[in-house]
């Protein structure tokens, strides 16, 4: 069995959360699902699910983005050289 590691410092911990592994693990189901009955009905069903996951996965992102440009924002308009620096390193995933 190939034993797997999880990537340390990944920035996608910090938006990917539990709708996204529901809708995955659904997703993936339903995949399997296909594999074994090879219906339409059964690969409707996936593409849809794969696809709100997909869509899913889009706005988290967008938002963990948005989150974070107002922060440096506002961390900007503070005027504070140095916190500028350290909140652009917490947002590229050093331990700033």
């Amino acid at each position: 069995m190939v034993e797997r590691r999880k990537n340390k410092g990944s920035k996608r911990d910090d938006w990917y959360d539990d709708e996204c592994r529901v809708a995955k693990k659904m997703a993936e189901e339903a995949l399997r699902v296909f594999r074994r009955v090879g219906n339409d009905e059964s690969r409707i069903r996936y593409v849809q699910l794969r696809r709100n996951y997909k869509d899913i996965i889009q706005l988290k992102k967008i938002n963990w983005e948005l989150r974070k440009a107002g922060e440096l924002s506002r961390v900007v308009e503070n005027g504070d050289i140095s916190e500028m620096w350290h909140t652009i390193k917490r947002i590229r995933g050093g331990d700033g």
